[in-house]
């Protein structure tokens, strides 16, 4: 079985239910080359529930050095820094940053929920209830609030897709509205054969409209319906 500490590892509880591995690294490369790999940086990152990136990040600042985090098919997870480094650096580091955003700030457990509002980095506790502010000065920060996390909180949300996936839906409500226009010019002169337009929280269309169409709607079904009854 890994080795376990408490998060943070300077808990020294032994009835403490919140684990995480043991750091390991290793360090490759000598010279201008010379750097330290955490090989196991995927699975400390998911039992503190922050994405990898952020952890990596965050002991590249720390210690002024250049950190990578790569997770590619056929490689698998690759958590950089520059630079020959000991693994007790890494775990005390880990460590100051798990105060800064892995534990509540009232009942100090590592059951905090963190979010991007207003570019403001936040945290509720699932334990306590606290909510509040992280810190927002350090400079891993600026990198979080670029790159927020997910609903899990273990992965980081793609900023292109996302903004894709909004352009997307930008696109699309635009060629909806120029759709409904050119329906509209067209049904101007025959209001009464105007199809229901779809129902969408930012459609333009009048609520007064909306259910005029749907009563003349009615009206003709019901008209209908006697009709096949006839």
């Amino acid at each position: 079985a890994m080795a376990t500490v408490n998060i943070p590892s300077t808990c020294n509880d032994p009835q403490y239910r919140y684990k995480m591995p043991r750091l390991v690294s290793k360090k490759e490369g000598r010279g201008n080359g010379s750097k330290t790999c955490i090989v196991n940086m995927g699975d400390v990152a998911r039992a503190l529930k922050r994405p990898p990136q952020y952890t990596t990040k965050w002991f590249g600042n720390e210690l002024g050095a250049q950190s990578t985090y790569t997770c590619k098919e056929g490689e698998g997870e690759r958590s950089i820094v520059n630079g020959h480094h000991d693994t007790q650096v890494f775990q005390t580091l880990l460590d100051k940053f798990i105060e800064k955003y892995v534990l509540c700030q009232n009942c100090h457990l590592p059951e905090i929920d963190m979010y991007i509002k207003k570019g403001n980095i936040q945290a509720k506790c699932m334990a306590c209830g606290w909510a509040g502010d992280l810190d927002n000065a350090h400079r891993l920060a600026a990198f979080i609030t670029k790159n927020p996390p997910d609903e899990t909180g273990l992965n980081i949300i793609n900023q292109a897709e996302a903004a894709a996936g909004k352009m997307d839906k930008k696109q699309r409500r635009e060629m909806k509205l120029k759709a409904k226009e050119e329906k509209r010019e067209k049904n101007s002169d025959d209001e009464g054969e105007d199809e229901e337009e779809e129902e969408d929280d930012d459609s333009d269309v009048p609520k007064k409209k909306k259910k005029k169409d749907k009563k003349e709607k009615k009206e003709k079904k019901e008209d209908k319906e006697k009709k096949e009854k006839d």
